[in-house]
C-alpha cells in the first residue's frame, strides 16, 4: 500500500504543530500565551522553523558553555556555594552532566540555599567538578526564543525581548506520535512529517509480539522537528529509509532497536540532532543521529551533520555495511564519542563481515583526537 504526494506541488504535510498567537505581554521581554490544548509538557517549540531551547540558568553564552560546577554531591543532592537562595528553583529541571558522556535531566523536589534536592535521572552518579544547569523554570528566560511551558495554566511564556511576537511563527508540539505504524508492506513517499512531541515516525514490535512488521519504506519524505526522535524501530525486518531529509530532533534522527533486521539506510540528509543540551533522554544510547542495534545494516551515502553526540553508532548487528558518509560537526554537546563509534562489550565479541569504507569524517568538536575520530 502506498501513501503519497497526488499530482505536482508541495508536499502534503502530517503536522502536530499547533500556531501559538494573541499573545499577552508579562514584562521583561516575556510573552504569555493563551490556554493551550496540550495533553502533556511540550517538547517542541519551533519560531520561524528553528527549534528553540527551553529557558536555562546560566545561559550558553556564559563561561564554561553555560554550566556551573558542583561542589559536592551524594545520592540524590548536590551543593554549590555560588548558588543563592533566590530564585528558589524547586519545581525546575536540572540538567546534570553526570560524565563526558552522560547529560541527565531531573526535577528539582526542593532548593534551600546552595544545596538542591533532585529526583529521577539515570543510574549514573552526580560528581563534584562536574557541571550542571537549571531549566523548564519561568525565572530562566532572558534570550531570544527561550520558553518555559506552565503545566498549570497550560500556557506558553517565551522570551522576545524588544521583538514583537507577532512577527514571529510560533509552534509548538501538541501531537506525540504523527504515524503510528502497526502493519506490513507499506510506502510513504513525497511526504512531510513535522512537529511531534515524541516521534514523528514509530514501528513498535513490543505492542503485537504476534505479528513481526515487515517491508516499511520512507523515501523522499521530510522528517523534522521531534520532540524526542525522528524515526524510531523496534522489531522489524526489511525497513528501508531512502532520500529523506532528517532534521531538528532533540534526541535522535533514527534509532534502530535490538529487534530489527535488514535495514538500508541510504542517501538521507541527518542534521541538527540532538544540538540543545537538557533537551534529550537520560543515561546511555541518546543523543545520536543514527543508533542500531540491528542485523544486516547498510549506511551508505548519507550525510550526517551537526550531531549533539556520535552521529554513526552501531552495535551487536552481524553484516554491517557503512559506507561513503559524510560526517561533518559532532559531540557538540557531549564527547568521549566518534564520527563513527562501533561497542561490543567487555567480552570484545567477534562479529562476522562488519565493513566501514569510504567514508568522510570531520570537525569533531568535543571528540577525542586520532582513532577515536573513527572507532573506539
Amino acid at each position: 500500500i502506498g501513501y503519497a504526494a497526488y499530482g505536482k506541488g508541495y508536499n502534503p504535510v502530517i503536522s502536530g504543530f499547533i500556531n501559538v498567537s494573541s499573545w499577552t505581554a508579562r514584562g521583561n521581554g516575556i510573552y504569555e500565551s493563551p490556554r493551550l490544548s496540550l495533553s502533556a509538557r511540550p517538547a517542541m517549540v519551533a519560531i520561524d522553523n528553528q527549534s528553540q531551547p527551553m529557558g536555562r540558568h546560566p545561559n550558553v553564552t556564559e563561561p564554561n558553555k553555560g554550566y556551573s560546577t558542583i561542589l559536592s554531591a551524594r545520592d540524590n543532592y548536590f551543593s554549590d556555594d555560588d548558588l543563592t537562595f533566590s530564585p528558589n528553583w524547586t519545581g525546575g529541571e536540572v540538567v546534570i552532566r553526570k560524565n563526558r558522556w552522560i547529560i541527565d535531566r531531573a526535577r528539582i523536589t526542593n532548593h534551600s540555599g546552595n544545596r538542591v534536592i533532585y529526583s529521577g535521572g539515570s543510574g549514573y552518579n552526580t560528581s563534584s567538578g562536574f557541571g550542571y544547569f537549571i531549566q523548564d523554570h519561568v525565572t530562566t528566560l532572558d534570550q531570544f526564543g527561550e520558553w518555559y511551558f506552565n503545566p498549570d495554566t497550560r500556557k506558553l511564556y517565551v522570551f522576545f525581548g524588544n521583538e514583537s511576537p507577532d512577527q514571529f511563527t510560533t509552534q509548538v508540539a501538541g501531537l506525540d506520535i504523527l504515524l503510528d505504524i502497526d502493519a506490513s508492506h507499506l510506502h510513504f513517499e513525497h511526504l512531510n512529517f513535522e512537529g511531534a512531541n515524541e516521534y514523528n515516525v514509530l514501528l513498535d514490535f513490543s505492542r503485537n509480539a504476534y505479528r513481526r512488521q515487515e517491508n516499511v519504506q520512507l523515501s523522499h519524505c521530510n522528517i523534522t522537528f521531534a520532540g524526542k526522535g525522528a524515526i524510531q524501530v523496534d522489531g522489524h525486518s526489511n525497513f528501508r529509509v531512502d532520500h529523506c531529509y532528517i532534521a531538528h530532533a532533540n534526541n535522535m534522527g533514527i534509532y534502530l532497536g535490538y529487534q530489527t533486521q535488514k535495514v538500508s539506510i541510504t542517501n538521507n540528509r541527518v542534521e541538527h540532532i540532538a544540538t540543545h543540551p537538557g533537551m534529550g533522554e537520560n543515561g546511555d544510547g541518546n543523543h545520536m543521529g543514527l543508533f542500531s542495534a540491528a542485523g544486516e545494516l547498510a549506511v551508505s551515502n548519507n550525510v550526517f551533520r551537526n550531531i549533539g553526540y556520535i552521529p554513526i553508532y552501531f552495535l551487536n548487528g552481524n553484516a554491517v555495511l557503512i559506507k561513503n558518509n559524510v560526517v561533518d560537526t559532532y559531540c557538540t554537546v557531549k564527547d568521549d564519542g566518534g564520527g563513527i563509534y562501533t561497542y561490543t562489550g567487555p567480552s570484545n565479541v567477534t562479529l562476522n563481515n562488519r565493513k566501514i569504507e569510504g567514508n568522510i569524517v570531520m570537525n569533531g568538536i568535543g571528540a577525542p583526537q586520532g582513532t577515536r575520530n573513527f572507532f573506539k
